[in-house]
């Protein structure tokens, strides 16, 4: 496939170095972009963003990245909108901007990017740009939870349990713990298994919670694997101290 016809750049020429991108030919692909990338094609350039942030197939360069990004940010790219946004987030390729950053996060929710309400509500609870704003926090891990961001998922869960934003609701934040954990949260899994420990909104179950206390280990949670061995040497406590009162009350 020529990169022109009649002079046009054709779309299939991005689908295919796309493709190549995709399956790791970088170089290829690169060259492959650069062409409908100058004429305003948003996915190419998001690639090519994407190639200059990691040093895929060129050398990496922050600076050229941002440029690409927005440019595809501009023709409406939603991933291009959320890279670029966390590159003025934290300062990556340009300097830290905060507002421009809620703006690119914001056109990305718009198109109902999780990953960019997220962000949002993240940027309210710790004031970034504004002063704290816990109430608009929670409106965007709602919005994000929704979409199956497990993370947002374990936020509101720890705003009800210590009730930041809204009164102090042990089932409001096991609930939200619970999709958190399914969606594979190693921090909601953590927290669902302390709400066993103490019996929050849950029925009082050491065993329950030993469960997902492991399960957030193998997840790579260490505070859940430390928590899973303290509880294994109060199971083996416990059983010894059974057995000796079995012998101490035999005839």
């Amino acid at each position: 496939m020529t990169a022109t016809c009649c002079g046009v750049v054709l779309a299939a020429d991005s689908d295919d170095a796309i493709a190549r991108f995709l399956d790791g030919d970088h170089g290829q692909a690169v060259s492959g972009l650069r062409g409908p990338a100058a004429v305003g094609d948003a996915a190419a350039q998001y690639y090519l963003g994407l190639a200059y942030a990691h040093g895929w197939g060129v050398i990496r360069d922050d600076i050229r990245a941002v440029d690409w990004y927005q440019q595809a940010a501009d023709g409406g790219n939603r991933k291009a909108q959320f890279n670029l946004a966390m590159c003025f987030l934290k300062g990556v390729g340009t300097g830290q901007d905060f507002e421009r950053a809620r703006s690119y996060f914001s056109m990305a929710a718009g198109f109902g990017d999780g990953f960019a309400e997220h962000q949002l509500g993240l940027m309210a609870y710790r004031g970034l740009g504004s002063q704290p704003d816990f109430e608009t926090a929670k409106m965007w891990w709602t919005a994000a939870a929704e979409m199956g961001n497990a993370q947002s998922a374990f936020n509101l869960g720890t705003m009800y349990r210590q009730g930041i934003g809204a009164r102090t609701n042990f089932s409001e934040a096991v609930r939200h713990w619970r999709r958190a954990a399914a969606g594979g949260s190693a921090e909601g899994q953590n927290a669902l298994a302390m709400a066993y420990m103490r019996g929050e909104a849950v029925a009082l179950s050491p065993y329950e919670a030993w469960a997902w206390f492991r399960i957030a280990a193998d997840n790579g949670l260490k505070v859940a694997q430390i928590n899973a061995e303290v509880l294994m040497l109060d199971f083996v406590e416990t059983d010894r101290s059974e057995e000796h009162t079995s012998e101490l009350q035999s005839p």
